[in-house]
């Protein structure tokens, strides 16, 4: 949607507004997602709010004809976007489902491997972190 903003509508001033906030808001997200235990109504909320910025622009931009651009269907684009989203289901599990830290991401539930190295990879991270402190 942002993309069809910049390129079709002219709307750069818009786009790098809606970019800016939501760049802001990634290292807040990154800790939550790393500390929290119940962060999927955060997400919930920033998606809701990137969403109403996207509906504001959308009311100030000139919607042209659809026979004025042809649709254009991009095959690796779209492989790319279902890959990306087949990684975000699995990688990551909601807090309710009671399985506490022990089993981090839908992975983990069938795949020990998948924990293990998950265990692994934020014990290194810890470990970095302590050193630097």
């Amino acid at each position: 949607m942002m993309t069809r903003f910049y390129r079709r509508d002219g709307r750069r001033f818009e786009v790098a507004v809606v970019l800016i906030c939501f760049l802001i808001t990634l290292p807040g997200m990154a800790v939550l997602f790393y500390v929290g235990s119940d962060w999927g109504r955060w997400v919930h909320l920033q998606a809701i709010c990137l969403m109403l910025l996207g509906l504001m622009i959308e009311r100030r931009a000139v919607v042209l004809s659809p026979e004025t651009e042809p649709v254009k269907r991009r095959f690796l684009f779209h492989a790319a976007a279902t890959l990306a989203v087949m990684v975000y289901l699995t990688v990551w599990t909601l807090p309710a489902i009671g399985t506490g830290y022990q089993n981090q991401g839908y992975l983990s539930l069938v795949s020990p491997k998948y924990n293990d190295a998950m265990h692994d990879i934020r014990s290194s991270v810890a470990k970095g972190l302590r050193r630097t402190i």
